[in-house]
């Protein structure tokens, strides 16, 4: 990489605030671009905002959450954003970004085609999405027991439009009356679904209110609408 794309790499990916292994701490945006050099080879808007979309496609978390980017990585990045702003002012360059070998595809919107959410919110979960184009889809598990619900499956598809992916949600879930564990239920939900992310690396989830059908050893079935709930979580690129 050459010393002006190192410090363009560097800048952007401190913009986002990630990290690169190769240093210690990010640096500022505004101190990269006033390095001598830098100044004169100011990208146009379209370059700049496919570089940074690059970089955050290619995040990937290592100890303690800390957040980086692969040099190999960053190089393709700009090596693609060199190629936009050779093309002409307007981006009329390549504004796709050579794909990364070392880490999952980008949707364009800074979301990578393949990810993983831990939610803590509503007990422990783990969610498995998958992205193309807009369409989202994601299967959620629950690690552990939380008050009376012992297990829960769900899965969710939607429309993703930037960075908010809305549709709906089917879950099932098992579990005990809570004031007499031997009293057991199985119920369906259906219902509206948000997944908010952040490329910061955080998400919230908002579901329902669900309707839900149910069956209890002790009552027989039910049927109701329940309320809406919030959770939040992280989410990191997979393999």
């Amino acid at each position: 990489m050459t010393g002006l794309a190192a410090k363009l790499a560097l800048a952007a990916a401190a913009a986002a605030g990630l990290y690169a292994p190769t240093i210690g701490v990010p640096t500022s945006l505004g101190s990269c671009l006033r390095t001598p050099g830098i100044a004169s080879a100011a990208p146009s808007p379209t370059c700049a905002s496919d570089l940074r979309d690059c970089l955050h496609a290619q995040v990937r978390t290592g100890l303690y959450g800390v957040r980086y980017v692969l040099p190999e990585d960053a190089s393709r990045c700009v090596e693609a954003f060199n190629a936009c702003r050779h093309g002409g002012t307007s981006g009329g360059g390549n504004p796709n970004p050579p794909p990364s070998t070392s880490a999952s595809g980008s949707t364009g919107k800074g979301l990578p085609s393949h990810l993983g959410i831990k939610t803590s919110g509503n007990g422990d979960s783990r969610y498995d999405c998958r992205i193309s184009g807009n369409s989202v889809s994601c299967t959620g598990t629950l690690l552990a027991s939380f008050g009376s619900t012992d297990s829960s499956e769900e899965q969710f598809t939607g429309t993703l439009s930037g960075l908010t992916a809305t549709g709906t949600f089917k879950g099932h879930q098992t579990g005990h009356a809570p004031a007499d564990a031997s009293c057991r239920y199985e119920q369906d939900l259906t219902g509206p679904a948000t997944y908010v992310f952040n490329l910061d690396g955080t998400v919230l989830i908002r579901q329902g209110p669900a309707q839900i059908q149910g069956t209890y050893s002790c009552g027989g079935p039910t049927s109701y609408t329940g309320k809406a709930w919030e959770s939040t979580g992280t989410w990191s690129a997979m393999e």
